[in-house]
């Protein structure tokens, strides 16, 4: 549990380092994200992300029903795409 929590605050100051670099030279400016997969990785990101920039519009492709719900109840996540 302690390695998953280390991970997810490099994980965090990693993106949040992008991010401030991006901005200050207008490299990137978008806020409109899409994940396929909350697993491990994309549930870190996603929260990261809603984090650092909470105005972003996150939408989310998983299998998993459940995590979709628990992102859309934490408001992590905006949007579910759904398969075609």
């Amino acid at each position: 549990m302690r390695c998953v929590i280390a991970l997810r605050k490099r994980l965090y100051l990693a993106i949040r380092i992008a991010f401030a670099r991006s901005m200050e030279g207008k490299i990137w400016n978008g806020k409109r994200f899409t994940f396929i997969g909350l697993g491990l990785i994309g549930g870190s990101l996603a929260k990261a992300i809603k984090k650092g920039l909470s105005d972003s519009h996150i939408s989310v492709l998983d299998k998993d029903e459940r995590s979709i719900q628990i992102a859309l109840e934490e408001a992590v996540v905006n949007q579910e795409l759904k398969k075609a």
